[in-house]
């Protein structure tokens, strides 16, 4: 459907200030820079702009219907002015008619959590997959509209709503059936509302700490935001926790009309691990499973996304688990890099506190040191940067601040933040630059040591004040182990 007209019916509480002349329309943009001819423009409120300033500039690239929140000062004419309550929520709904209703054709299954999201999601992509099904995934770090896994092409882990339903068309053009969708608080919170529209077959919830109070402004509004993912379901359909998750009092009782699976409450399980560096063995019953996992942490999003498969396919769970061996690993995600300087490095995506503490307190060695390498996003989240201060200090023997898209906020306030939690008389470096802090940490490692670089994992760029620099975590690090070993040599 692409006439603004007949969508303004299904937009609530919208209203035409002005008709368009022109009610058909050939894409719809919320940046201006993307506008074209017979374009729809959504003028978002942002962080730092507000869309209402790029009206004019839309106007001149094309757009012949503006959507507003809020009545422009100038009206200019033969353009159509749609007012609504939320522009977001406005996009959303025009996004998934002008892709034919494609979110109504396949069954997704939306996965959130503070932390977990992209494991479970790309472990109930591979499940799927391997029971023959045809599936699709949108991920932080991979996705695949049914033509094949590539790296995600995205910055947002789920992208804004013209993305995400543009993706959901070509999946039904591929013949997809199944659709795993990682889910963002982000997504979630009715101030973007980017999953308006879509239903869910299954939900899943990882764990839920905190984070991105920058926008949620209270734990609280953080864990309402979340469960919205579970308000998102179809009837009759399954919800999936684990009593890990701190706040799943507040999830079921969302999902006290659903099915619901909750890890550890519904399925008993035991691990088995001969030391940090090695995979980890399941077992339930008799029954024992071989994986490539080393954090069980990653086993309960294994475990996850199993049920959730074994639910949607009527499928047992043991057949599901026969396949848990042959989950690889994800990329940024304990990745382990091979040396000669009988150190262990490892580069991981942790960036909560909670996140730190699992792999923390797992590695810390016996006989050596753990360094650990990390920072916190600017003009994000800051209550959790003290925390991860407290759980790198409890676990840590040198710890390095370094940068992490500190984008407009300055680097020192961010670790000034963090230092506030460090409770012990450990060692700190503070390097803001991140490929000097990598090769400090390198530098100082000794034989026995773990060195853990954290929170960039995938990610292919930092962002600062006025610009983004490319990045690879595992080549900057790879060629600082390179520089130490030759000079060893």
């Amino acid at each position: 459907m692409n006439n603004i007209i007949e969508i303004k019916e299904f937009i609530p509480n919208s209203y035409f200030l002005k008709i368009p002349t022109t009610p058909t329309f050939e894409s719809i943009a919320y940046d201006s820079r993307e506008v074209g001819k017979n374009c729809v423009f959504f003028a978002f409120n942002g962080i730092h702009t507000n869309g209402s300033l790029f009206i004019q500039s839309a106007i001149d690239k094309g757009a012949t219907t503006v959507v507003v929140d809020k009545i422009p000062k100038t009206i200019v004419d033969n353009i159509g002015y749609l007012v609504v309550e939320n522009t977001r929520s406005a996009f959303a709904i025009t996004s998934s008619y002008f892709y034919d209703r494609s979110d109504k054709k396949l069954k997704i299954i939306g996965i959130s959590g503070t932390d977990g999201k992209s494991s479970c999601s790309t472990y109930l992509y591979y499940f799927l997959k391997k029971l023959n099904k045809k599936v699709g995934l949108i991920t932080t770090v991979y996705e695949d509209n049914g033509s094949g896994l590539r790296y995600s092409t995205n910055r947002q882990s789920t992208p804004e709503a013209n993305i995400l339903h543009k993706t959901f068309k070509e999946c039904v053009n591929n013949n997809v059936e199944y659709m795993v969708l990682e889910s963002t608080s982000h997504a979630l919170s009715r101030q973007m509302d980017r999953l308006n529209t879509i239903e869910l077959d299954c939900a899943i919830i990882t764990t839920i700490t905190s984070e991105h109070l920058e926008l949620h402004k209270s734990i609280e509004e953080y864990v309402e935001a979340k469960c919205n993912l579970i308000r998102k379901l179809k009837k009759s359909s399954h919800f999936l926790s684990t009593t890990d998750n701190k706040h799943l009092k507040e999830c079921l009782e969302v999902a006290k009309n659903n099915n619901t699976f909750i890890l550890k409450r519904d399925l008993n399980y035991k691990l088995i691990q001969e030391s940090s560096l090695s995979p980890i063995e399941l077992i339930i019953g008799n029954k024992r499973y071989k994986s490539n996992l080393y954090l069980d942490v990653f086993i309960t999003d294994a475990l996850l996304a199993a049920k959730a498969a074994s639910l949607l396919t009527d499928t047992p769970l043991s057949k599901v688990l026969n396949y848990l061996g042959e989950l690889e690993s994800i990329k940024g995600r304990f990745n382990i890099i091979e040396n000669s300087l009988n150190i262990t490095v490892i580069i991981d995506f942790a960036h909560t506190s909670d996140a730190l503490y699992h792999i923390a307190k797992q590695l810390k060695p016996k006989n050596g040191r753990l360094i650990v390498l990390f920072g916190s996003a600017g003009e994000r989240d800051i209550v959790k940067r003290a925390k991860m201060g407290e759980v790198a200090s409890q676990y840590c023997d040198i710890i390095i601040i370094t940068e992490e898209d500190s984008r407009g906020e300055p680097t020192e306030k961010i670790a000034n933040d963090i230092k506030e939690g460090i409770k012990s008389t450990t060692t700190i470096y503070e390097i803001f630059d991140r490929k000097k802090a990598i090769q400090k940490a390198i530098d100082i490692a000794i034989e026995g040591d773990v060195l853990l670089f954290l929170g960039k994992g995938h990610e292919t760029s930092i962002q600062r004040d006025i610009e983004s620099i490319e990045w690879n975590e595992e080549e900057v690090v790879k060629k600082a182990i390179e520089e130490r070993e030759k000079n060893d040599r």
